[in-house]
């Protein structure tokens, strides 16, 4: 599995932010804003314990959901998730390949991406 640390991926996501011309309006840009924001889109189409469990949250044993109904529940907010040029202005296809890549691979399992402090 390859790890990222926080850091790195919030230096990565600043530097994207920067690039796409994106406003802050002086708050930060941290891997913690791109959580949220898709903690946010994700909750408004599917049920608490299921965007719980795919973002590795703590749940009830009986809420758990089977993979092919988190499939099923996650397919249908992909278009409120999606990254594409029409939406990020200012980055090359390639950045956003790499982005798609990473979440892609985080989503799987592939990243563990450790929080500040954690070893």
């Amino acid at each position: 599995m390859l790890q990222i640390k926080a850091k790195e991926l919030t230096e990565n996501l600043r530097r994207l932010a920067k690039k796409a011309g994106i406003k802050t309006y002086g708050k930060r840009v941290r891997f913690h804003c791109l959580r949220k924001w898709l903690i946010d889109r994700i909750s408004l189409e599917m049920s608490e314990s299921k965007w719980k469990q795919i973002f590795g949250k703590q749940i009830n044993e009986k809420a758990y959901v089977s993979p092919l109904k988190l499939r099923e529940a996650y397919n249908k907010v992909m278009p409120h998730i999606q990254i594409t040029a029409e939406k990020v202005e200012g980055l090359t296809e390639d950045e956003i390949r790499t982005l798609k890549r990473m979440l892609s691979s985080w989503k799987e399992g592939k990243i563990k991406i450790k929080e500040r402090g954690e070893k």
